[in-house]
């Protein structure tokens, strides 16, 4: 008699049964899922239902207990090394014929399974035995197979494509193995065609950001093509943050670009993220803190970049498992090559963590007196993040900045916005500022003249600029942050409509209106911040607009162009006026674009603010172009007695008034 299986569904969803969470069950996405942006399914529990305590079959009364039969409903189905005994003539009463038959297809498939999992261990270990001890120096990539097209085709996982010749190894029969793959995943493409890729995510973006350590990577990435069934998730997670981020930066710099998410790079992001669950809790290597901050990088640069604060979060504490903010730990159980790599990884957590905290105005999950590790060196042994001018002369290690900036960061945070901060005297917080921008100023000036904002495009090459400039546009909102650009004491916020205002103040995180304390700048202080707001935007104006990052680095550029328009309605008459419309111009068409891109409701809300600025600062200038017409020329403006018909007519003025602008741009005079 055939057992009916009987289908019983889970309640919960799949991942929070693995993850052991309750489940809201929330349709069509449960509120877990929408957190790891996971697929939100149950799966079907096929069971078999219990075994009845009568004999299946009728037998002989005189030989109820047969051992054979016995033994073959007694032995569970995934067991591999069942032994089904075939009844005989002479052995004793027949089987039922359908049973029987059944018997016997159980024991060829087990023996089909036992063989296949046999074969796929022997080329396993053959081929670990050949490719060991000569493993080909990065970034050569193995030898492939004389007999196949491709080194993936040699170890193609046959499942349906007609690619590949070699047997498939199934989860469940290898199922004693924790870490090998139980659910198929998407096929990476061949090596000779991915090989460029990394090498080129390893010379331009792992050097000034070594996330991953070159050699070990090597090793990953050969193991993943030698050995199939040896392959993890997390490895597969990893190759594809890789990839992501090396297609972040194109290879060829392209002038018009479309603002929208590169194709290729998310889907290589969706990949690693649907495996996040089991990269949250991955503290037995570094692989999983690797793919999160890989992660947080590309969703700053993304139109929505508000799941890097959660992941930047897990991978802080990601960290702190793996006690990589210690440094005994790091000296007693690690090589010294190992450490180092581990402390760069521990920064780079770190300078994530305040830049997104001061960006999102949210406290930071790293607290600085738990770190006992030495800054990043200004000469590291292996030159890893040392970024050089075009001829040579000048070298600065990149990441022991960004360290450096991300600590000043994080203090601008604890010393004015902090909910602490708002409790503090009007003079105690002036101090803070003033003590805040001497730090700052004196870490740009410990940044050579050849790589300051003025001059950085003209001494560094290209892949140099992007980091370089993203650095320092970095620093500007900074600046800003500092000396309180944003206060609702503004001079140019107090210039704005009541609706404006109110969208600014709406538009304010977790509504806490950490603005509202800060005090405006100071009259020097906003010199120099029109002076970096000049020089960011004219950087960001010559690059092409493919190497800006341009959803990365919009609070930098947001925060000059308010700046400059603000001081174009205050101080109308000033010199560079031709100059710094050109400017604005430019930051609104980006602005423009990002807009009707973005799905940020603070930011579409911004962009009311933004035209009501341009239109008076625009209406400021005119205003002051016709007084100065007016003194060219001799004229005054006409009081009420005088007759309306004067020998010049205010049309006059405005050709005159048009005259001089385009004298101005040198569009009349050579």
């Amino acid at each position: 008699m055939e057992v009916v299986p009987q289908l019983n569904r889970r309640k919960a969803c799949d991942l929070c049964f693995t993850k052991k969470i309750k489940c809201d069950m929330m349709k069509p996405v449960c509120s877990n899922c929408r957190i790891y942006k996971s697929e939100c399914r149950t799966t079907a529990i096929r069971r078999r239902a219990g075994v009845s305590r009568k004999p299946a079959v009728s037998l002989d009364p005189s030989d109820a207990s047969h051992p054979g039969l016995g033994g073959a409903t007694a032995a569970p189905d995934n067991t591999l090394s069942v032994h089904v005994p075939t009844a005989t003539a002479s052995s004793g009463p027949q089987l039922d014929p359908g049973l029987e038959s059944r018997l016997a297809r159980i024991e060829q498939q087990l023996q089909q399974v036992l063989s296949v999992a046999s074969s796929a261990v022997n080329r396993a270990n053959e081929l670990e035995a050949r490719t060991a001890g000569h493993h080909a120096p990065w970034p050569n990539p193995m030898p492939a197979d004389p007999g196949k097209n491709t080194l993936s085709s040699v170890f193609d996982d046959n499942d349906g494509d007609g690619g590949g010749g070699g047997d498939h190894v199934s989860p469940e029969a290898l199922n004693n193995h924790d870490h090998v793959v139980r659910t198929p995943i998407p096929k990476l493409p061949p090596l000779e065609e991915l090989q460029p890729i990394v090498d080129s995510y390893f010379a331009y973006f792992n050097h000034a950001i070594p996330i991953f350590s070159q050699p070990e990577f090597a090793r990953l990435l050969a193991g993943w093509y030698s050995a199939p069934s040896r392959r993890s998730r997390a490895a597969w997670a990893a190759i594809n943050i890789v990839l992501a981020l090396s297609s972040s930066i194109p290879l060829v710099p392209r002038q018009q670009v479309y603002y929208d998410d590169d194709p290729k790079t998310v889907y290589y992001m969706s990949n690693a993220q649907s495996v996040l669950a089991e990269l949250v809790t991955r503290d037995e290597d570094l692989l999983g803190l690797q793919v999160l901050l890989g992660l947080v990088f590309l969703l700053q640069g993304s139109k929505d970049p508000r799941s890097a604060s959660v992941l930047i979060g897990a991978a802080v504490r990601l960290t702190h498992r793996l006690r990589l903010q210690s440094r005994d730990n790091i000296e007693e159980n690690y090589t010294a090559e190992e450490g180092l790599h581990r402390c760069r990884v521990f920064w780079i957590a770190y300078l994530l963590d305040k830049e997104i905290s001061i960006r999102h105005h949210t406290p930071s999950v790293q607290v600085d007196a738990d770190i006992d590790l030495d800054l990043p060196s200004r000469h590291p042994p292996d030159g890893v993040s040392d970024i050089y001018t075009a001829d040579g002369r000048v070298r600065v290690n990149y990441l022991r900045l960004r360290v450096q900036l991300a600590h000043i960061q994080g203090r601008t945070y604890d010393l004015l916005y902090s909910t602490r901060s708002t409790r503090i005297s009007p003079q105690e917080r002036q101090s803070r500022v003033v003590r805040l921008a001497t730090q700052l100023e004196k870490w740009r000036r410990s940044i050579p003249a050849e790589m300051q904002l003025g001059s950085v495009d003209r001494h560094l090459d290209r892949f140099a600029l992007i980091h370089m400039a993203t650095l320092l546009w970095s620093y500007h909102a900074s600046l800003a942050t500092i000396h309180g650009v944003w206060s609702h004491n503004a001079h140019w916020m107090k210039r704005i409509s009541n609706y404006s205002q109110t969208v600014i103040r709406d538009s304010e995180i977790d509504g806490r209106k950490c603005c509202y304390h800060q005090h405006p700048p100071l009259p020097a202080a906003w010199k120099r911040l029109l002076g970096a707001s000049r020089e960011c935007l004219a950087l960001a104006n010559k690059m092409p607009q493919s190497d800006c990052n341009v959803w990365a680095n919009t609070c930098s550029l947001f925060s000059a162009m308010i700046i400059i328009m603000s001081n174009m309605y205050e101080f109308p008459d000033s010199d560079p006026l031709a100059n710094d419309r050109d400017l604005v111009q430019y930051a609104l068409g980006i602005f423009h674009k990002i807009k009707d891109i973005s799905e940020l409701v603070p930011l579409k809300k911004l962009h009311v603010v933004v035209v009501e600025l341009d239109r008076a600062s625009s209406a400021a200038v005119e205003m002051s172009e016709r007084k100065r017409v007016s003194v060219i020329w001799g004229i005054r403006r006409p009081r009420a007695c005088y007759h309306p018909l004067t020998p010049i007519s205010w049309l006059s003025i405005r050709l005159a008034a048009t005259m001089v602008r385009l004298a101005a741009i040198g569009r009349m005079f050579p």
